[in-house]
């Protein structure tokens, strides 16, 4: 069951360029939350935050356990 079914809610943030100075001391990241409610983030989701929603997308299959295949996974990474 993907998150949205369940009335949850998704953000996430890239933080994939870092400045030279940084470099030895940073990586970039992709990083997601999940809550209730967007409420629960809390201060996360301030005005000029860098985490922006994620819409769900029903049309694609959730990646379980039981079905996995890294192929559909590339493939749309290419086709959109």
């Amino acid at each position: 069951m993907a998150p949205a079914e369940l009335g949850l809610v998704a953000y996430v943030r890239s933080d994939l360029v870092i400045d030279t100075e940084d470099r030895g001391f940073r990586k970039g990241s992709v990083a997601a939350v999940v809550a209730r409610d967007p409420a629960d983030l809390g201060s996360l989701l301030r005005e000029g935050s860098p985490w922006r929603r994620i819409e769900p997308d029903m049309k694609s299959w959730l990646w379980t356990d039981d079905y996995s295949t890294i192929l559909s996974a590339i493939a749309a990474k290419f086709i959109r």
